[in-house]
């Protein structure tokens, strides 16, 4: 792996190193600028080094907020619509304004301390602002058809766009948080102007926050193409199982909901196939079955066979195939870090030397990874 190859420790090494540079240089601009710019330079610059100060505040405005709309948001007595007199106290409180203005505030912090180095890095890489296309594909086509050797030229296309369009191109691709804390702003504009409860989506950011939340959620999202296959898998499952049962009109219901018939006729002859399947979707996945009195009851062999198969497979098997995933994925990502760690106490980072053989030439091992 990369931990055990010298060159690519080397080389991830000095990659890095460019980029710590490149941040030095434009931390020092900033610094410049606040001692000898204007007062709007030394303003804009005050607002960049303070990027933390300005997450921190956002953080803890966006708990507040949302703790008052647990508290003070409530449907209105005579509709079931929310009560206007609430949403008038959260704004009363100018919880909003701060919000939305903090979240302003953020961006800008974003833009003057990572979005401004990331565009400036990035059309330093490419100063003519030029972008080529290569059109291969009749070549690519006609090599399959004759098998290979086909001598065709490759059509290659450049034209070059604006100096702002490279801009806005390379601050939203460079780094995803320039898009995160954007659609913060929204989110945050759309509680002022629409609905206080857009502020409930701010919550997201203690996730993103908080290293242990962030692992948890890397751990449902790693192995997602798994997550959503067996997802996939349940539904077809369930499917065949509200078919069956549909067709030989079994009666039955979830706990702590009405049985499958409740939107049926006063004879019984069932309601829609879509209407059952919603039931099964909704209520069936961890639920077992409760049969009711019918014409076919589950003392029968079809109705003994379709309980024992639902609760098998779908309550037992295939809920624990996705918790299962969830769980090994977690406890890979554990052991990764584990490697990681143990790695790093093993050997030097770089060199790839073991302790003992600093040890031999009176070398302290934590003062040579200084």
């Amino acid at each position: 792996g990369k931990r055990s190859n010298p060159e690519e420790k080397i080389k991830n090494f000095l990659e890095e190193s460019e980029g710590l540079i490149d941040v030095m240089e434009h931390e020092f601009l900033l610094q410049e600028m606040r001692s000898l710019g204007s007062n709007e330079e030394k303003f804009i610059a005050f607002i960049g080094q303070q990027f933390w100060l300005w997450t921190s505040i956002k953080l803890w405005l966006s708990i507040f907020t949302n703790i008052c709309l647990l508290v003070l948001v409530t449907y209105s007595d005579d509709s079931e619509e929310i009560s206007n007199d609430s949403i008038r106290i959260i704004y009363y409180t100018q919880l909003p304004t701060l919000h939305l203005a903090t979240a302003i505030t953020l961006f800008t912090s974003y833009c003057v301390a990572t979005g401004w180095l990331n565009v400036r890095v990035a059309l330093e890489d490419n100063p003519d602002g030029t972008v080529t296309l290569e059109w291969s594909f009749y070549k690519k086509m006609m090599d399959r058809l004759m098998g290979g050797g086909y001598d065709a030229p490759t059509t290659e296309v450049t034209f070059t766009l604006p100096l702002w369009t490279w801009q806005v191109i390379y601050f939203f691709s460079t780094d995803w948080k320039a898009t995160y804390y954007a659609v913060f702003v929204i989110i945050s504009f759309l509680g002022i102007s629409w609905t206080p409860l857009f502020y409930a989506l701010s919550m997201l950011d203690v996730i993103r926050m908080s290293p242990t939340m962030t692992y948890v959620f890397q751990s449902t999202t790693r192995n997602f193409d798994q997550v959503m296959s067996t997802v996939f898998f349940m539904l077809i499952m369930l499917y065949l199982f509200a078919t069956f049962a549909f067709y030989n009109d079994f009666q039955y219901a979830f706990e702590d909901h009405d049985s499958c018939s409740s939107r049926a006729d006063d004879n019984y002859c069932g309601g829609s196939l879509r209407n059952w399947l919603l039931l099964h979707v909704d209520y069936g996945v961890i639920n077992p079955l409760v049969w009711t009195d019918n014409s076919k009851p589950v003392s029968s062999l079809e109705g003994t066979i379709f309980n024992f198969a639902y609760y098998f497979l779908v309550n037992l098997v295939i809920t624990a195939i996705v918790s299962g995933i969830i769980i090994d994925t977690f406890a890979e990502m554990r052991s990764n870090r584990k490697e990681v760690l143990d790695d790093l106490d093993a050997s030097c980072f770089i060199c790839d030397i073991e302790p003992e053989d600093f040890e031999q030439y009176g070398i302290r091992f934590s003062d040579h990874v200084k």
